[in-house]
């Protein structure tokens, strides 16, 4: 195997174990439960530099890495939730950003959805995904969950979504527009070169 084809498999496999480790925590043992926690926690923060020094970007890991991000912090918020460790309330404030990011794939889906352009990396996201860590931190691994540490990653969450509905419902009208512009414009075929005269 080509050794660039094992640097995109490890800067890929980060990301896509910590999709796996979302999808099994809520059924996970409380002894696995810190150990996926910081994994992911981990992953999060050095698969896209993992990626960018090893030179293997690719639209793949741009897309699996937000929905890995999604799927663990809800996973665990409702596993929280479920075991009556956070409320409705803390659920709902904490994970503001990822619920405001399906309601605008929601959106999408039912209006145009190319009119919708890929989000790309924004700091307020950054921030939000990092305050969601050290939440589920302390309520996983150092109980019971700070009225601080609620705030933080709360309003961090809630800017983030605010931030990203604005941009997509900014930039979609200007995408719906040119979408329509490239749909209506006729296809025209390549002019014929004159044969010059013998």
């Amino acid at each position: 195997m080509p050794l660039r084809a094992l640097f995109w498999l490890l800067a890929n496999g980060l990301t896509l174990l910590r999709l796996v480790a979302g999808l099994v925590y809520p059924f996970s043992s409380a002894a696995w439960r810190v150990p996926l926690l910081i994994y992911a926690a981990i992953s999060d923060l050095i698969d896209g530099e993992v990626s960018r020094r090893l030179g293997v970007t690719s639209m793949t890991g741009q897309i699996l890495d937000p929905i890995a991000d999604k799927t663990f912090v809800l996973a665990v918020l409702f596993t929280l939730w479920f075991e009556a460790d956070v409320t409705a309330l803390e659920l709902l404030f904490v994970g503001a950003r990822d619920f405001a990011v399906l309601a605008v794939a929601a959106v999408a889906v039912v209006i145009h959805p190319q009119a919708w352009t890929k989000m790309p990396p924004r700091i307020s996201g950054k921030l939000a995904t990092g305050g969601q860590f050290l939440f589920l931190l302390n309520a996983v691994v150092w109980p019971p969950v700070h009225p601080g540490t609620i705030w933080l990653a709360g309003l961090l969450s809630c800017a983030a979504g605010i931030d990203y509905v604005l941009v997509a419902f900014r930039t979609a009208p200007r995408n719906l527009a040119q979408v329509e512009l490239n749909s209506e414009t006729p296809q025209t075929d390549a002019p014929l070169e004159e044969e010059n005269p013998a």
